[in-house]
């Protein structure tokens, strides 16, 4: 093989593969605005992440969430951290300070446990998360 045929080849595979279709979706529903709760290969990492106006949605709340909630301030979920169903953490995004390139340590709050959120809902208003359907 020449050099040439080499690199044809080599662009043509990198072509191919850049206009391969991404991986469906396990889940993509919406929860409000632009955030979205979605998993992408098993139920175990459903996540809630935030939309670009590009498609892009970047992780805000990790693992997988079992329980959200929302209001115009903020979105809360229960997570269970590493997918060990015997955890539970929670966190919260101030949506206020949320946008398309963020400092994620300012909008995303969290991980906390029960009683240190429960606080949190107390001194900011915070929705407490309810069951989501797996």
């Amino acid at each position: 093989m020449t050099n040439r045929f080499k690199v044809a080849a080599g662009a043509a595979a990198l072509i191919a593969s850049a206009c391969a279709r991404p991986s469906p979706l396990l889940r993509d529903e919406p929860i409000d605005g632009p955030y979205r709760l979605r998993a992408v290969a098993d139920a175990g990492e459903t996540h809630i992440c935030f939309q670009q106006r590009n498609g892009v949605c970047d992780l805000r709340i990790p693992w997988r969430v079992f329980a959200i909630a929302y209001d115009e301030d903020f979105i809360s979920a229960a997570v269970h951290p590493l997918n060990v169903e015997t955890e539970k953490v929670f966190y919260y995004v101030v949506r206020d300070f949320d946008g398309s390139y963020p400092d994620l340590k300012r909008p995303v709050r969290g991980p906390f446990k029960r009683d240190e959120f429960v606080v949190e809902m107390r001194k900011h208003g915070v929705p407490a998360p309810s069951l989501i359907t797996p």
